[in-house]
């Protein structure tokens, strides 16, 4: 996946740079076009240099997708479809360890390993206290709400602080 700033092509999203590469193909002679690839990947790694330009793949997708699992972003498009639950990319759920619980008036506070502070919504009650090393699972729900598993207990309500 490339991200641009300004040179994007506004009528079908994709960069003016890889446009400018996919181009080439066309080309039927073979010198011409190398002479166009090599013009199009040397303005693509001038503008990566520049930082206009960066160049992800997928695994990083699906990295930064569940970094940012729960908070509450506008959809910029930058990481496809963040809206459709069966692209491949998709994160439904995120699976990791308590760091740290407090209860602070009468909700629950679970901090992460990742760092991601997750509060208490509803007024379930937990069936054993949080330890740190717990495992939890966090799924998406209905309506853009969270739902927060611990150590396998019956979920509860949260939303995302941080």
């Amino acid at each position: 996946m490339v991200a641009t700033s300004a040179l994007a092509d506004p009528k079908d999203g994709r960069s003016s740079l890889v446009a400018a590469a996919a181009q080439c193909t066309t080309i039927a002679q073979a010198a011409e076009r190398l002479a166009c690839y090599d013009k199009a990947v040397n303005a693509l790694l001038s503008a990566e240099q520049k930082r206009e330009v960066v160049v992800i793949d997928r695994a990083q997708v699906r990295q930064t997708r569940k970094a940012l699992f729960g908070l509450n972003l506008p959809n910029f498009g930058l990481f496809g479809d963040t809206t459709d639950r069966n692209s491949p990319d998709a994160v439904t759920q995120i699976e990791t360890t308590l760091t740290k619980a407090e209860m602070n008036g009468g909700a629950w506070l679970f901090i992460l390993a990742d760092g991601a502070r997750w509060r208490q919504t509803d007024d379930n009650i937990l069936g054993g206290r949080p330890r740190v090393g717990d495992k939890v699972v966090i799924r998406r729900g209905a309506l853009g709400s969270f739902k927060l598993s611990l150590a396998g207990q019956p979920a509860i309500k949260v939303r995302r602080e941080n």
